[in-house]
Order: structure tokens, then C-alpha cells, then sequence
């Protein structure tokens, strides 16, 4: 965690808490100079990269290693940009504060195309060289892997080394062999990393030009393989999932408790890169599965679990596993999801056990409107199928169904758009005649992508215009109840521009950061322009290169690459997709023997359904106990917002045993109570909050509490409450002690003098807006007494206003050096 005094700036940024760790679980490790230390670098914000199961897993493996020091670090926000650029603070890690050049090897994972330009952006920010020829053995090692990584070339003149494929056994290794050439040479280093399976270095290859592109063409080093691996990882059983991963302090994307009970595709859609090269397929055991449950709940406080795999249904007996689970998820009031499953999977018994879940949408993903279509895509489910499994949803009470296409697929044509509109229609109407209320169909449409490594890979990018045509046909015919929802075609057209290239994209990729393209994956910070004129500027046409052709023969930028499915299955999946035939998903004693994977799928077991949830019923009392607390608030609680803070403390009350009392409806809310919420960046040395829980709270679980608190949060009472306590909303004065000794004497000066002009004012008029009504507020009556010493100033206030009395009485650079805190509450 960094030190406030260090960065007072962060309240004046969106989220401050995405950049100064302290979060429950963050690993803290004694600075050594023997130890390893590496940056895990995610180009996008944080509530993003924290929502990325594989960083978590990573994070847990190389911290479990005594020699080694992972610590991380996001994209900044622009609001968070600007002050590191302003302040000249080079970008840090998150765990120690430490600069990103001072680390041993810095790792980006690659998971979008149009993330990117961000890699670029933070090597800026963090000061060190962008270009892998410009960095010395002074700076650290720069690596990149991830999904997009399986074309690593147009990055290959900013990243030293790429590592493809799973990464527990393989990033360990590249960060042993590092340590041992700790003082060795770059080139020696490269070097010693060529050796690694997995990792491709492109200084060590040759170029050459084919039919205007820039691809791979030979090893000039004897260490670099002509053929580079993916690294596999066998079986997933050999590395456990993080029992207990980083908790984020405010609410992220994805902010559940994720476990992967799956690895990899049999199915073989053949538009989607995923399912080819996370072959083969691997599952865990129901036994870590139920394990990992059971740590949900107790080490981390989390009440939904989302089972992740890129289908849940492939898992074997997963119905009977759910059926395992259901009654512990009730017992401990744990939401179960599985956000990825074919609609063949959907299933009255399996959405029983979801019966708890709130009804909110349920997602189908026919990708391709018609059955002639999805038989191309192999996505082979008929209408019906489709159909079918809406009515079960209904009748399982689900009124909100999205339905996911993609258009601009191979052989598509205009009649495909509307089979999109007639199939949306038929939901529609079995949902009317099932009489379901709040009926709501959304169609999403994404543009066609060809990606490496998928029989789609030579496929043209659908020309913008027709898209365009496609989805205004869609806007127009597309009714309530049903709304229609669609992808941005000129970051797709970006993101299939990257997905293929080759060498040259590099050129264009720095010609866009200097032009300051960043944050490309979010709509208001993609500028599609200055990406045309970053291609113009190395004598390209950005539609010229979409429409470059790429035959079966062609030497692909990626052709030197293996990730166990080789060319000749993926050409022939491709005519099969033009005969409009069906390929059955693998396993199961069937292999098409698609590449080198085939001798691994023989080593793979499924696993056993021999385990069940230990038989623990905790005693059920309908008694409900109502609690007092006087808690303290530091930094870096200080820099949550207060729905943040109360889903935190909700958490450390889960993990501490303390079943709290949720509000009845629809969307119940914990039954905690606090009294004037603080304002952000403020501390309080005695705070009041009520709560309410069916768990007696005696000093065992006091203790509990307080180590399963959030950093800067602690508890100084609990007492039970009883009907002559004076309501939270009593507590209306507010005594404020704010210290200003580490102000010039001269700004101490102009502080007294403002508050002296302001107290002997009558009344002090301000505008304030919240939730969208404009008020006007007379500041001054607020002030109820004042006192003025060299070192701090004190103030009684009726109802708040600290916020605006501190905006008038300093500077904003004065602001950020001042400490505010709330010494006590009084009843009115």
C-alpha cells in the first residue's frame, strides 16, 4: 500500500482507491535485494484487470514463491494521467509504490487488440524506453502474454518477449531463469529465456517481405526455436485456484467471486479464437470446486459465485454438481452463476439451481440468425432448440432474455438480418401467450472479426458499409418489447486491423501514441480518425489493409506459432464450413487429430463425481439483534465512497460469521445504518453506525471482525442496542479538527483571514445539486462555533458542509496538504 502523504492528489481523481492498494489479501513482502521483483501490468483500468480471473491466478502463483514479488499495476485513468504527467510521478505498483523501471521484468497481459495503445502509454508513464531496442540491461524485461498474444507481431519491436499459452507453470519458470541472469547482459538474458517453452523473442528472428506483408521468416539466434509452442498445462489440478485472491475496496465489473471449473472448447465454433486456442479441454474436480465454494463465503465474504469456463455445460455431470452445491448456497445465502452456457445446456433441473438468483436476463447466443448460418459457424442448434429454451426461462421466471449475434459473417446475406428479426419475434410471442410481465427481448449484434487460428482466418472483413446497412435494417425493423443494441464497427474494424497484422503495424502503433491514442476499448476515448491519419503517416491506407487478402496458402504473420492445431485441420474446417457441414465436438474417444494436441488429450481424465458438501447446518434463530458501533476511519478507507465502503464492511462481516439482515424487495439492501456518511478523503475518530443480524456478537467474533476489517477501518465498540438510544439522524452536529501545519506561514495567513471574512458574514449563499434538483443552501448557518490555533482549525457544524467550508477557505494545492477529521458527534 503506497503512503497517503505520498500521493494526496488521489482525491482529486475518479475511483482514488484504483491506485493505492491496501485491498484484504494484497501480498506484502520485505524489500530484499535477492528478491524478484515483478510488475503484473494490465493495459486497462483497474475495475477491469481486477475482473480478470488469470491475473489473480498469476498473482497467487508467483507470490507463493519465496524469491518472488508480483505486484500490479493499471492502465491510469485520464483524471489520474494527468496528475502523475503534472506532478512528473513516474507510473508505480500498487503493492510497494515502487516505479515500474525499478523492477526486474514487467508483464503485460494482452486479453483485447484495442488495448494496445495502452501498453504503449504506460511504458511512457513509467519512463522507461518503448522500443525493445532502446532498453538495456537498466530496465527491466518487458513480456506480454495472453489470448492476443497468438499474433504477437504488431507489437514486436515494443515487447522483448512474448509468452504464449497457460501461464502457472510457464511465467514461474521465465521469472527463475531471470533471477539466475539477474546480472547478466539483456542479450544474455534473451537468451537464457529462448529456452523456455512458450516464450518467442523477436530480435532473434529474420523478416521477410510476402506479397506486402512483413512476417516471420527464420531464427538468426541457434537458442530461439524455428517453431515457438504453445505452453499447456495438462492438468489444472496441478495448480489450485487462489484460495485467497485480492479483494477489491470499491465495486469492479465483474465483482463476484470467480472460479474456473473449466479450460478450453470440444465444440469448435468456427468464428471463435477462444476455442482453439485454449485446446484442449481440461476440467477440475468437483472436489476443488466444492473446496473453492466453501473459502468463497468464509475467506472472502462474497455472496455470488460464478463457476467460469467457456462453457459450463461441457462439465461433466454439471447438474448433478450444481445439485451439490444448492442447498450449502442457501445455507450461506450465496448466489451460484454460470454466465457461459450453450443454449443445448439449458435445462429445468439446471436452472433450479438458480431458483435463489434474482431474475434478472439471461443471456442466449444463437451468433447467427438462421440454421444455414449457424451450421457455417458450426453452431449447430436449430430454431427450435432456441425457442424452446426461452420457454423454460420464462417458466423459470425470467422476463429479460438477450439474444447475441454476429454479422458479417462468412456467406452471409440479407436474408440472414432478418431471420435475426423473425427469430426475435417468435420469443417474443411465446412470451406474450406464456403471459410473462416486463417482457423484454435485447438483440446485440457485434461485426465479424476473423482471428488467428480459427478456419475463419483468411476470411475478408466485412466492408463498413454494409455493416452499417445491417445495422440500421436492424434499428429500423426491431420493435418493442424489443431494443436493440450494437457494436461500435470502427473499433472493430481497429481490432481485426491488430488480430492479423504483421510487423508493420508497429510504425502505426507509434505514430498513434504520438497522435495520443489511448483507451480504445472505451467509446468516449476512441478517436477512429487520428488511427486513419496514424496510418497515413506511414504511407498506408487504413482500408487498403482491410481489404488485403489472405489465401489458404499464404505465409501468415503467425504461421510460426503453434498451438496444437495445425494449418491443414484448420483449411480443411473451412471447406466443411462452405459445404455447410457439422463437426461433432471431441472427446470422448473422439479425435480428429487436429495437431499435436492429440497426444496430450490422451492424457487428460475427466474428473470424478465423488465428493460432496460436508454436512454443516449452522442453528437457525429467528431472533434479530440490533448493534451500536463507535468505529474510527483512516486512510485508505478514506478514499471510498460510501456504497463502496458499505458493500466492503458487508463482506468483512461475511468473513467474520456475522449473518447480517437484509432489507425485503426486490433488490435487498444489508441493514446498516451510518450516521452522516463522511465525505471522501475525510477521516472520523468516532463514527456511529447501526446494524442488524441474526448473529450474537460475543468477543470471539468481535476479534474476528476486527482482522477481517478493511485497512484504515477499525472497530472501537459494539454494544447492543436498545429502544432508548437516541436515532442516527440526532446526530447532527459535527465537531471537525482540520490540520493545517504543514502549510507556509503565509498560506496559514490567508486561511485565517478568509475564515474571519466568512464568519462575521450574516449568511453565505451556495448552490447545491443532488440528484438533479439545484438548492441553495445558506453556508454560514452551518458554522454553529469556530476556533482558530497556529496549527488547526475547529469547527462545529450543524448538518455537514465540511466539504464547501474547506473549498472556501483553501487553494486546491492547499486542499490536498491540509488533514481533515471528524473528532466526535453530538445530538442536536
Amino acid at each position: 500500500m503506497i503512503k497517503v502523504e505520498d500521493y494526496p492528489f488521489l482525491l482529486r481523481v475518479s475511483k482514488p482507491t484504483r491506485y493505492c492498494g491496501g485491498e484484504i489479501n494484497e501480498v506484502i513482502k520485505e524489500k530484499k535485494e535477492n528478491l524478484f521483483n515483478v510488475a503484473i501490468c494490465f493495459p486497462e483500468v483497474y475495475d477491469i484487470g481486477m475482473s480478470n480471473l488469470g491475473l489473480q491466478i498469476l498473482y497467487s502463483v508467483l507470490n507463493s514463491k519465496r524469491n518472488i514479488w508480483a505486484q500490479r499495476c493499471f492502465m491510469p485513468f485520464p483524471d489520474m494521467e494527468e496528475e502523475l504527467l503534472k506532478r512528473r510521478i513516474p507510473l508505480y505498483a500498487l503493492e510497494s509504490g515502487m516505479e515500474l523501471s525499478k523492477f526486474d521484468l514487467i508483464g503485460f497481459s494482452l486479453q483485447y487488440e484495442l488495448t494496445y495503445s495502452n501498453v504503449l502509454r504506460m511504458l511512457f508513464l513509467a519512463k522507461i524506453p518503448l522500443f525493445s531496442k532502446e532498453r538495456d540491461e537498466l530496465f527491466p524485461i518487458v513480456i506480454a502474454g495472453g489470448p492476443s498474444a497468438v499474433n504477437p507481431e504488431p507489437l514486436s519491436d515494443f515487447i522483448d518477449a512474448f509468452f504464449l499459452g497457460d501461464g502457472e507453470e510457464g511465467f514461474a519458470e521465465i521469472c527463475d531463469v531471470l533471477e539466475k541472469e539477474k546480472s547478466s547482459k539483456k542479450e544474455k538474458k534473451l537468451e537464457a529465456l529462448a529456452s523456455v517453452e512458450g516464450v518467442y523473442i523477436p530480435q532473434f528472428y529474420s523478416v521477410k517481405n510476402f506479397k506486402g506483408k512483413t512476417v516471420v521468416d527464420i531464427p538468426t539466434n541457434p537458442k530461439a526455436p524455428k517453431i515457438v509452442k504453445k505452453r499447456i498445462l495438462v492438468d489444472l489440478e496441478s495448480f489450485a485456484m487462489p484460495s485467497n485472491p485480492i479483494l477489491p475496496s470499491h465495486e469492479i465489473i465483474h465483482d463476484r467471486f470467480a472460479f474456473e471449473i473449466s479450460r478450453g472448447c470440444s465444440f469448435g465454433c468456427r468464428f471463435c479464437e477462444a476455442g482453439y486456442i485454449y485446446r484442449p479441454l481440461r476440467h477440475r474436480t468437483e472436489k476443488s470446486i466444492i473446496e473453492g465454494l466453501l473459502g468463497a463465503s468464509k475467506n472472502l465474504g462474497y455472496d455470488e459465485v460464478s463457476l467460469l469456463s467457456l462453457n459450463s455445460g461441457e462439465y461433466p455431470e454439471i447438474s448433478s454438481l450444481l445439485d451439490k452445491v444448492k442447498d450449502y448456497a442457501e445455507e450461506e445465502n450465496i448466489e451460484i452463476s454460470l454466465p457461459s452456457l450453450r443454449v443445448t445446456s439449458i435445462n429445468s433441473e439446471l436452472l433450479r439451481s438458480f431458483e435463489r438468483k434474482k431474475k434478472m436476463s439471461f443471456t442466449i447466443a444463437p451468433e447467427a440468425g438462421s440454421e444455414r448460418l449457424r451450421r457455417v459457424i458450426n453452431k449447430s442448434i436449430s430454431d427450435d432448440e432456441i425457442l424452446k429454451s426461452a420457454e423454460i426461462l420464462f417458466n423459470a421466471g425470467f422476463s429479460s432474455i438477450k439474444l447475441y449475434f454476429i454479422i458479417g459473417l462468412p456467406t452471409e446475406t440479407v436474408e440472414y438480418i432478418k431471420s435475426i428479426t423473425e427469430l426475435a419475434g417468435k420469443i417474443v410471442s411465446i412470451g406474450k401467450k406464456m403471459g410473462v410481465k416486463r417482457l423484454n427481448i435485447t438483440v446485440s449484434t457485434s461485426s465479424f472479426v476473423p482471428k488467428p487460428f480459427t478456419p475463419f482466418q483468411w476470411e475478408a472483413v466485412p466492408k463498413k458499409e454494409d455493416i452499417v446497412a445491417k445495422q440500421n435494417f436492424l434499428k429500423k425493423t426491431l420493435k418493442p418489447p424489443i431494443s436493440y443494441k450494437w457494436h461500435d464497427i470502427d473499433a472493430s474494424l481497429l481490432e481485426a486491423l491488430f488480430s492479423r497484422g504483421d510487423r508493420r503495424l508497429n510504425r502505426v502503433l507509434y505514430e498513434a501514441f504520438l497522435l495520443g491514442c489511448k483507451m480504445d476499448g472505451w467509446a468516449e476515448h476512441f478517436h477512429f480518425d487520428l488511427w486513419v491519419e496514424s496510418f497515413r503517416r506511414c504511407g498506408y491506407d487504413i482500408f487498403q489493409i482491410l481489404e488485403e487478402k489472405f489465401e489458404t496458402e499464404d505465409h501468415l504473420p503467425w504461421d510460426f506459432i503453434d498451438i496444437g492445431v495445425n494449418k491443414k485441420y484448420l483449411k480443411d474446417e473451412k471447406e466443411k464450413a462452405l459445404r455447410e457441414e457439422k463437426t461433432e465436438a471431441c472427446g470422448s474417444g473422439l479425435c480428429y487429430n487436429c495437431g499435436s494436441l492429440s497426444k496430450i488429450c490422451s492424457q487428460i481424465e475427466a474428473p470424478k463425481s465423488a465428493f460432496s458438501f460436508p454436512k454443516v447446518s449452522k442453528p437457525r434463530e429467528n431472533l434479530i439483534y440490533a448493534y451500536r458501533t463507535t468505529f474510527k476511519k483512516e486512510f485508505p478507507a478514506t478514499l471510498l465512497g460510501h456504497l463502496d465502503f458499505i458493500k466492503s464492511l458487508t463482506r468483512s462481516f461475511r468473513r467474520s460469521g456475522i449473518d447480517i439482515i437484509y432489507s425485503e424487495g426486490y433488490h435487498p439492501f444489508p441493514k446498516i445504518e451510518v450516521a452522516s456518511p463522511l465525505p471522501l478523503g475525510v477521516s472520523g475518530e468516532s463514527e456511529l453506525m447501526d446494524f442488524y443480524a441474526s448473529t450474537e456478537i460475543d468477543e470471539n467474533v468481535l476479534n474476528s471482525l476486527q482482522r477481517n476489517l478493511l485497512e484504515g477501518f477499525k472497530i472501537k465498540e459494539i454494544f447492543r442496542k436498545t429502544e432508548n438510544e437516541i436515532p442516527l439522524n440526532r446526530f447532527s452536529i459535527h465537531n471537525y479538527e482540520i490540520d493545517i501545519k504543514r502549510l507556509s506561514q503565509g498560506q496559514k495567513t490567508d486561511v485565517f483571514k478568509r475564515l474571519s471574512d466568512f464568519i462575521q458574514k450574516e449568511e453565505y449563499l451556495i448552490e447545491t445539486k443532488k440528484r438533479g434538483e439545484r438548492k441553495v443552501v445558506d453556508l454560514r448557518k452551518k458554522v454553529l462555533d469556530s476556533f482558530l490555533a497556529n496549527g488547526e482549525i475547529r469547527l462545529k457544524l450543524l448538518n455537514g458542509g465540511i466539504t464547501k467550508i474547506a473549498e472556501l477557505l483553501f487553494d486546491e494545492e492547499s486542499l490536498l496538504i491540509v488533514k481533515t477529521v471528524r473528532k466526535s458527534l453530538e445530538q442536536y
